[in-house]
């Protein structure tokens, strides 16, 4: 029998899958033919360098919203996360690119080694290999 914790990982690693299904044949390739001008000749510095700096940018926002607003987020703070995940997405978009990894087999892998992981009951814990 599952726990009701485990049905709603169940639930949400089903609905990630669907998410993930749904934008893997737009945004990847939207991204890499429109937009990777800056990324040309195998710059792999560039966009590594800027998915670091957009992760950053996000975190300081969570952080203001802990420091200053007491953990509330505002619709305008939302809407700014918004604005930094999406480069963050741009950046982890171009950084699959420019490895020659497909972002698609990136999260789907990623989704299959946390339900790996919830499965042997060490979701939580230090280390890539637990």
């Amino acid at each position: 029998m599952f726990s009701k914790r485990n049905q709603n990982f169940s639930w949400r690693f089903q609905l990630e899958t669907r998410i993930i299904s749904s934008w893997k044949r737009f945004y990847p390739l939207t991204v890499t033919h429109k937009f990777c001008g800056r990324t040309k000749n195998n710059n792999i510095v560039y966009p590594v360098l800027g998915l670091n700096g957009e992760s950053g940018e996000a975190a300081e926002k969570i952080k203001k919203v802990i420091r200053d607003k007491k953990g509330r987020i505002s619709h305008a703070t939302r809407n700014a996360l918004k604005m930094e995940l999406g480069d963050v997405l741009w950046y982890l978009t171009m950084c699959c690119h420019e490895f020659k990894l497909d972002l698609n087999d990136v999260a789907e892998s990623n989704l299959k080694k946390l339900e790996d992981r919830r499965k042997r009951k060490v979701i939580q814990g230090n280390g890539d290999d637990r």
